[in-house]
This record gives C-alpha cells, structure tokens and sequence, in this order.
C-alpha cells in the first residue's frame, strides 16, 4: 500500500507541476492582433477625384502567395529565410483584411461610395472591376517591407480590360516590432491604390 501511495503523489505531483508551467506559459505570452489600416479621407483627395463620384466599383477577386494564407504574420531573414510569428497573429485572414483595406482606399481615392468586395453577397451592378494579384507582401522586421502586384481595371459591362498593370514598393520599416511592420505594410498598400486610382481616372476619362 505505501509503495502504490508513493507512486500516486509522485504522479500527482508531477502533474500539478506540468499544468503549472503550461499556464505560466499561456500568461507570460499572450497573443497580440493585428489589422492593416485604410488611408484617412481628406479633402484632397476627395477634390482629385470628383470625376468618378457615383461610378460602382468591385474589388477582386484578391490573391496572395499561400506562404502568407495564415494566421501567423510572416517575416524573412536572409531574403529566402521565412518566419512565422508565434505569437503576432492577423485578426482576420490576412486576403479580406487586404481587400476590405483596398476597398476602402479606392472609395476614398475615387470619392465613391459604391465601392464593392468580390464576391458579393447580394449582387450590385458594377461599372468596373478591379483584380489584384499580390505577389509579394513581405520584409525583414527593422529593416524594409517589399510589395508587388499584378493588377487590373476592367470595364464590365464592355467586359474590357482598360489597363493591366505591374508595380513595386518598398517601404522603410520604422522599427524593429510588428506594430512598424504592420503599418509599413498599410501604407505600401496606400501607394498601391494611388496608382491604381490614377490609372483608373486615366482609363475611363478616355471613354
């Protein structure tokens, strides 16, 4: 009896011991969220675009490369040396947080409200589509976050398309946390739509 009582506390010790450390372990790393950011309105912007106001808009569909289709925020080291944050999570899937982000931008930019994230629930006639195609969205922490599209503006209705279109961004890191890295990734996105917002007003005020 004494020999199978010894066990038992040992056991049980040994437990309360293992639960111990894995919630020492849960508190003393929490994990922390993060969203991409829309550019804010301002006059300027609203003044640039006032050609468009009223046209309808859908963005999408939107793809990224599938190293980035996850929860974790992916960095690199080395250019080649992938990242994944244990505890730095995308609040959302990281495609719909672009696209909401893209979307918002592009109402802004173009002064409409009538700005539509593909696929629609509840289908509204659109005059243009824009499909963007992210091939890279990605950077060392501290140091410079790279972005690169493929892009295009298509005139539904002709079922046309008014422009294709390649850029590339880098943008400074101003820090070496995911707070720096999240907002470098914000406003290389921002310079995206700028660029396209240009191409659309060029394309359509040819019609």
């Amino acid at each position: 009896m004494r020999k199978i009582s010894i066990r038992y506390f040992l056991a049980l010790f040994f437990c309360a011991g293992l639960f111990a450390m894995q919630g020492c372990m849960m508190t003393s790393h929490p994990a922390h969220f993060y969203v991409l950011s829309p550019m804010l309105r301002n006059d300027n912007a609203n003044a640039a675009a006032k050609s468009m106001q009223g046209a309808a808009f859908e963005i999408g569909p939107v793809e990224i490369p599938e190293y980035l289709n996850r929860p974790q925020i992916v960095t690199f080291h080395n250019s080649n040396v992938a990242h994944l944050a244990e505890f730095e999570h995308w609040a959302e899937p990281l495609k719909h947080n672009i696209s909401r982000v893209i979307a918002e931008n592009m109402s802004v930019l173009l002064n409409t409200d009538k700005v539509f994230i593909f696929p629609q629930k509840k289908r509204t006639p659109v005059e243009y589509q824009i499909e963007v195609n992210i091939l890279r969205f990605d950077g060392e922490l501290g140091k410079d976050l790279f972005l690169s599209a493929l892009w295009s503006v298509v005139d539904v209705e002709k079922e046309e398309q008014l422009f294709i279109g390649r850029s590339n961004f880098k943008e400074k890191i101003n820090g070496a946390d995911y707070i720096a890295f999240t907002s470098a990734q914000s406003k290389a996105l921002e310079k995206l739509c700028v660029k396209i917002a240009e191409k659309v007003k060029e394309s359509t005020s040819k019609k």
